[in-house]
């Protein structure tokens, strides 16, 4: 490849680049617009993950208070809590987590009130690893607009994959309402008895 040509396709990354970055600021100013007063999202920082450890057990046991163990498919709910949460495995130290990880926050007034952390697949496929958001800010828009986060991180992303327990129908009915499918089988590590996948080919 001659200069000219070096030069020309060197311009065209540039524009790829600057149009990404335009449609991640217009779709992050569209999504902040549309959440109730003072909720805002933002990619997580080392200092939000204690605010984030206290939002997922706040909303695990809220949304689990009421089943047993055998419900759970677990000798110990505590147990079965710990290893929902995957922190531990991705975020410590947070400066060394897996780059294909991604951690984004919802915050109110500065404080965490809800965080998704998803993996990049490659080929425009993501999978969301884990969501919560505080118990009293649940049915304000907080899910959704953390879900609509991923697409304004990664504009070109064609599929998102979830998979969820099947007793916790309020999670379910959520995925349904955002136009997830529920789709055959779970990823490895999951039981089919208890866990329901479920995927949104994106347009």
């Amino acid at each position: 490849m001659n200069g000219l040509g070096i030069q020309y396709t060197f311009k065209i990354f540039l524009c790829s680049v600057a149009i990404t970055v335009f449609l991640f600021a217009l779709a992050i100013a569209s999504l902040n617009a549309a959440q109730p007063a003072g909720v805002t999202y933002h990619q997580m920082g080392a200092d939000d993950i204690k605010q984030a450890e206290g939002v997922y057990d706040t909303a695990f046991t809220e949304a689990y208070q009421h089943f047993t163990t055998q419900d759970l498919g677990t000798t110990s709910a505590s147990d079965c809590k710990d290893n929902a949460y995957w922190f531990y495995r991705d975020c410590e130290p947070f400066e060394q987590k897996d780059p294909k990880v991604h951690f984004m926050v919802a915050k109110n007034d500065g404080r965490v009130v809800g965080y998704l952390s998803f993996d990049d697949q490659g080929n425009g496929n993501v999978y969301i690893r884990e969501m919560a958001v505080e118990p009293r800010m649940w049915r304000k828009g907080i899910g959704s607009g953390l879900v609509s986060f991923i697409r304004a991180l990664m504009p070109f992303t064609q599929k998102i994959m979830v998979v969820t327990r099947k007793i916790n129908v309020a999670a379910c009915l959520f995925y349904q309402k955002l136009g997830f499918k529920p789709v055959n089988g779970v990823h490895d590590g999951f039981d089919a008895n208890y866990y329901i996948a479920y995927e949104l080919v994106c347009a």
